[in-house]
């Protein structure tokens, strides 16, 4: 092959790599853009017979992909007035109602601590700065400050939650088991949870556990 010959195929070459479509995608350099996914989800089927009354209820849900930061979506579906939550928390889960030390994060809404959905509403949290790693349980805590709140609910999610007793009051910070001495299989309130994420996954729902 003739010297002449080798640069004209080099030459190809390098101008079927420049072609507009032929640039290497995101994704494959490894640079792609972190963007919101539902890692988690389920759907409201009634109105549960359980009341809460200046309780806190602590929701188990396992995120699906791994992220930098969390959004909480919750859900008043069937409530027949507007619900008042005075605080709410999520961290990683460790064991039964148990979080890791110094992982719980208080969840705010508009900036605020507290927020109210009203009857048949639903509502999305500020952004949370938190780590979380696929198949990782997240504990999700709300503070319930009105008396005789039958929550909103998905029954059967084959997951355990928990609450404490009623009049506890305010518990939702609290990242030891003790206080939560009720245990639950369904899912109060809960809709979703988004991860910013960096991952190619598409947007998952999984239901229960």
């Amino acid at each position: 092959m003739t010297r002449c010959s080798v640069l004209v195929k080099f030459a190809i070459i390098a101008g079927v790599l420049a072609l507009p479509g032929s640039e290497i995608p995101a994704a494959q350099r490894g640079t792609t853009p972190a963007r919101w996914i539902t890692a988690w989800g389920t759907s409201q089927q009634g109105l549960g017979m359980t009341t809460v009354s200046n309780a806190t209820v602590r929701m188990i849900a396992r995120a699906t992909v791994s992220g930098e930061a969390v959004r909480i979506r919750l859900d008043n579906t069937f409530g027949t007035a507007p619900l008042s939550i005075g605080k709410t928390y999520v961290g990683p889960r460790i064991q039964g109602a148990a979080l890791a030390a110094g992982s719980n994060k208080q969840v705010f809404f508009g900036q605020s601590s507290g927020v109210t959905i009203p009857s048949g509403g639903t509502v999305t949290s500020d952004p949370v700065a938190l780590p979380v790693l696929a198949q990782q349980d997240l504990a999700i805590s709300l503070y319930i400050p009105d008396g005789s709140v039958r929550p909103s609910q998905h029954a059967n999610a084959q997951v355990t939650s928990y609450l404490t007793p009623n009049g506890s009051g305010d518990l939702a910070s609290e990242e030891a088991a003790k206080p939560f001495t009720a245990t639950t299989t369904s899912l109060f309130w809960l809709k979703a949870i988004d991860v910013l994420s960096a991952s190619s996954t598409g947007a998952i729902v999984a239901f229960g556990d």
